[in-house]
């Protein structure tokens, strides 16, 4: 074999070669790049539906103060807007939850609501609650059976990856007209569950609360 064709040979081989790991370059860079839009795809914001469990402290001024559990299912009813990239979705929720004192007191609390919710874009959604809430204290001198009228307005906003910050508004109607707020910290996590922190006050009401919502 001739040294020119020796040498032609070498170099069209290197060429390959190295087109090779360029080209193979460009395709795992190239699906890297699709892995982390699917990443970032998939930490938009979405309405929650499933199972939420959380640990409580509720306190009523002068009357209860204590700890225990809640548990709630929340579904959606499906999108009401029939408009291509656009979502008004109707959803339901109901909440029940039990808290006891030291002095054995005992409270616990049923709140069935009905929401709208509009996603505004991936990052930021607003909605509007309407609820009917009971809340009863036995076991002490202050015992008591309250109905409310429940109204929250919202937003759940997308502000840094997989952490969303969620706070409401809340107007709470049962003998006298009472104004209060919701916020908390939660994950847009579609595992299998995502976690959330918060602190709620309305009237002579306050909850601190760490939930842990199961997704399906």
């Amino acid at each position: 074999m001739s040294t020119f064709n020796a040498k032609t040979i070498r170099r069209t081989l290197i060429a390959a070669i190295l087109g090779s790991v360029s080209s193979a370059a460009i395709a795992t860079e190239n699906t890297q790049t699709q892995q982390e839009e699917k990443v970032e795809a998939a930490v938009k914001l979405e309405l929650k539906e499933g199972f939420n469990i959380s640990v409580q402290s509720n306190e009523i001024d002068d009357v209860f103060e204590g700890s225990g559990l809640g548990m709630s299912y929340q579904a959606g009813f499906g999108n009401l807007l029939k408009e291509e990239g656009k979502s008004l979705n109707l959803y339901g929720r109901i909440h029940y939850q039990i808290n006891r004192s030291d002095e054995d007191a005992q409270l616990t609390q049923t709140d069935i609501t009905l929401g709208l919710n509009f996603a505004h874009s991936d990052k930021l959604h607003v909605y509007l609650e309407s609820a009917m809430l009971q809340q009863e204290v036995s076991g002490q001198s202050q015992s008591f059976a309250r109905s409310y009228d429940v109204t929250r307005l919202g937003a759940r906003y997308n502000f840094k990856k997989n952490f969303v910050l969620n706070g409401a508004a809340i107007h709470r109607n049962g003998k006298e007209n009472e104004l209060g707020y919701r916020i908390a910290l939660e994950s847009t996590k579609k595992d299998a569950y995502s976690v959330g922190m918060g602190f709620s006050s309305v009237g002579d009401n306050d909850s601190l609360f760490i939930s842990i919502v199961s997704m399906f």
